[in-house]
């Protein structure tokens, strides 16, 4: 029993067996010596006494035991409660750290409460009332600065966390968390004093310990001292976002321009970046517009949405080819996770371009159908002027004039709104042959961006596309429309490495029976952008009226080869084969294209047409029925008329 050792060195158990060993020896003599004699007295008391001790020290073992047991649990709570008391620390440090976390990633805007005087605050203003005042203002900019650009591109990006801050008293958690956040956070803290004037109300307003910014106003116009208040704020702490607000909401381009070009100049590369993308939608030119992205794109070469920028000013510039490269490297760059950020919709709208220009009409339509036209939002026109491109490109020419139901704009101060109904009106025109209607269209808008009466960015890059926009279809509707001269001067004034231009140059070529010419401008487009197969198929379907099907033919199985789901070039193929006399050819690629494209009027006809001349009345008649119920052109509907119904 070593455990219950004592400072003397011998325990007292030892002792006792010790003790207990003589009286036993003692006793065990007297037995074998004395064995059936009378015992000893003294021997007897000797053994009496020492099994009274042996009894003693069995209680005293007894005592030490229970006193054991006690000291183990004594030890064994003193341990939990440094086990807890190690939790507690562990979790307060815990929390600490998660709110010097949170702290470090706090970057919104802290308005704290304004002094004011007292009989202003005697009136409901007071310090905290004209915080809150200044919130609501801040908030509704930012709401309004509509851009491409993500909140979190931003260097100095307040995110949506704008916020008054209630003074607290004495020391508490949401002390801490206050004095954290300023350490370690990056939020802009914003302050300042109301004061009257002579002249009335000033209101002096600092952000982030920086110099102050006044603004004067009359109680009578506490609103616009606030509104006054917030711009200055704006400006100071989010110079893109308000020359974004200046130019795109407030009109103010001649206030914007300065600061853009101050950021592009000496801001951080991103920003310099962001800030020339910016210029680039207040240029003198589209080819202006296109050098400044072009040095955006140098300094931060890994933003999808400069290339997707670069995209539309190439293509409105007619050079599709390198537009189509710009394109496919946004939608590459936009799968890598540093790819700076683009509004959701970019990536959708791009892969409906994409199967545009691969004469797939129908996935367009798809894809565009997933963004609804919201009636009031800026982005109203713009879904439903592509919702109206689309069904016009699929021959759905009812449907986009019920898509496009907006009014003439003749406000030459909202240039691309007038241009955006011009394209929308002159592809239906176009593709119901209403050739004097198109003329109209297109002689409006030229009309249009010929007499400004505000020459706004907006109205610049217009007027500086009319030779790439505007142009080529007004040639083309005054060629339709027999005034062949001009449509021919016209085209001419066009640039030769325009895409559309070409095409209606070919186009202008057919209807003055110049088929060399023809044959010239379609194949140049080809050359020019191989990626794309608008060009072949108006060539094999100007091949067609020409009455030459196997060059026709030829035209449609190559643009096949660039884009496999292009219902108009299996349909050409179809009319190429019917013109050759193999009907049965010719019923398999109308098959073919009406799986893509199954409300195509034209194509049921001929459809029925190639079923009628290989004998199955019945089933040709089904597909004049179909055709009846769609859309037709005026020529087509005298087709269909001679046919047997």
């Amino acid at each position: 029993m070593g455990e219950f050792l004592e400072a003397g060195g011998e325990t007292t158990s030892e002792a006792a067996l010790q003790t207990n060993a003589a009286g036993v020896g003692l006793a065990l003599e007297r037995a074998r010596s004395s064995r059936g004699r009378k015992g000893d007295e003294a021997a007897d008391r000797f053994l009496a006494a020492q099994e009274a001790l042996i009894g003693k020290q069995l209680h005293q073992l007894d005592e030490q035991f229970r006193h054991q047991g006690l000291k183990l649990w004594s030890e064994r709570l003193k341990l939990a409660l440094q086990a807890l008391t190690m939790l507690v620390g562990v979790l307060a440090l815990g929390a600490v750290l998660c709110m010097g976390w949170r702290a470090s990633r706090a970057d919104g805007v802290v308005i704290e409460a304004f002094s004011t005087p007292p009989d202003l605050a005697q009136k409901g203003l007071s310090g905290q009332v004209i915080a809150s005042q200044l919130q609501d203002k801040l908030a509704v900019l930012q709401a309004q600065t509509a851009s491409g650009r993500p909140a979190t591109t931003y260097s100095n990006d307040w995110g949506h966390d704008i916020k008054v801050e209630i003074p607290e008293t004495g020391v508490s958690l949401g002390e801490l968390d206050k004095y954290l956040r300023r350490w370690l956070g990056h939020e802009t803290v914003v302050g300042g004093e109301v004061f009257r004037t002579p002249q009335g109300l000033r209101l002096s307003i600092r952000a982030s310990g920086e110099a102050g910014d006044s603004v004067d106003g009359s109680e009578a116009d506490i609103d616009g001292l606030m509104q006054a208040a917030a711009l200055v704020l704006y400006r100071k702490t989010q110079p893109y976002r308000w020359a974004v607000y200046e130019m795109n909401v407030a009109r103010r381009e001649d206030l914007a321009v300065p600061v853009l070009r101050g950021i592009a100049a000496g801001g951080p590369t991103v920003e310099r970046a962001w800030a020339l993308n910016g210029l680039a939608n207040a240029g003198s030119s589209v080819q202006e517009d296109v050098a400044l992205v072009r040095r955006a794109i140098t300094l931060a070469p890994g933003l999808a949405i400069l290339h997707n920028h670069i995209y539309q000013l190439l293509d409105r510039m007619g050079r599709s080819e390198e537009a189509h490269a710009e394109i496919l490297q946004a939608q590459r760059l936009m799968s890598r996770p540093d790819h700076g950020g683009m509004v959701t919709i970019t990536g959708p709208l791009n892969e409906a371009t994409l199967a545009s220009q691969a004469g797939d009409q129908a996935t367009r339509l798809t894809l565009l159908e997933g963004f609804v036209i919201q009636p009031g939002l800026p982005t109203e026109r713009p879904a439903a002027a592509r919702m109206a491109l689309a069904l016009s490109a699929l021959h759905r020419t009812g449907e986009a004039q019920a898509t496009w139901i907006y009014s003439d704009d003749a406000d030459a101060t909202r240039a691309a709104i007038g241009a955006q109904t011009y394209m929308v009106r002159t592809a239906i025109a176009r593709e119901v042959e209403a050739w004097p209607e198109a003329l109209r269209q297109i002689a409006a808008v030229d009309a249009l961006l010929r007499s400004p009466s505000r020459p706004d960015a907006y109205w610049r890059e217009r007027v500086s596309l009319l030779p790439t926009e505007v142009w080529p279809d007004l040639a083309a509707a005054l060629a339709h429309t027999g005034r062949l001269h001009e449509a021919q001067a016209l085209i001419g004034k066009t640039p030769t490495d325009c895409y559309l231009c070409l095409r209606r140059r070919a186009e202008v070529a057919e209807v003055a029976g110049d088929r060399a010419g023809m044959d010239r401008g379609y194949a140049e487009a080809v050359r020019q952008a191989p990626s794309l197969v608008a060009a072949q198929i108006e060539w094999g379907q100007a091949l067609l009226r020409r009455g030459a099907p196997d060059a026709a033919l030829r035209q449609f199985q190559a643009a096949l080869r660039i884009g496999p789901r292009a219902a108009d070039a299996f349909e050409g193929w179809g009319e190429a084969l019917a013109a050759k006399g193999d009907m049965a050819g010719a019923v398999k690629q109308y098959v073919q294209s009406a799986e893509l494209n199954p409300r195509w009027g034209r194509l049921h006809l001929k459809w029925g047409e190639a079923l009628a001349k290989q004998g199955k009345a019945a089933e040709a008649r089904d597909q004049f029925k179909a055709a009846a119920t769609m859309d037709l052109t005026a020529p087509e509907r005298a087709e269909l008329a001679a046919q047997e119904v």
